[in-house]
């Protein structure tokens, strides 16, 4: 039989996806049966990181519910973990260079195009 293995990255991402409000290495370490130090060393050993991981799922998370809810700005921000919506906000910025009401703006724009 073929087995597919799943890395340890893909489950990583998994328990962040399912709570983002309590997702931090140390409490997905201990959902895992390893240490926090284990759980970084492995993940390194794949080339990636807790934060690289969460930030990831984060910005998978927030580009859906931007684009497919009604939801707020600072309920999404939330949702996702972030303290308020400024951080979420600064850190959506980042991702994608503008502000998450314009990428919202954007997506409903493209939609309504495509139809």
């Amino acid at each position: 039989m073929d087995r597919r293995e799943c890395r340890l990255s893909e489950l990583v991402a998994a328990l962040v996806r399912k709570d983002f409000s309590s997702s931090s290495a140390a409490l997905v370490a201990r959902e895992l049966h390893v240490s926090d130090r284990t759980l970084r060393r492995h993940l390194a050993a794949e080339g990636s990181s807790f934060q690289e991981i969460l930030s990831s799922q984060r910005f998978a998370m927030a580009a859906q519910l931007l684009t497919a809810t009604g939801s707020s700005v600072q309920d999404i921000a939330m949702r996702l973990g972030y303290s308020d919506a400024s951080n979420f906000g600064h850190a959506f910025r980042q991702w994608t260079g503008m502000s998450p009401r314009q990428y919202r703006q954007r997506g409903t724009q493209a939609y309504l195009q495509a139809g």
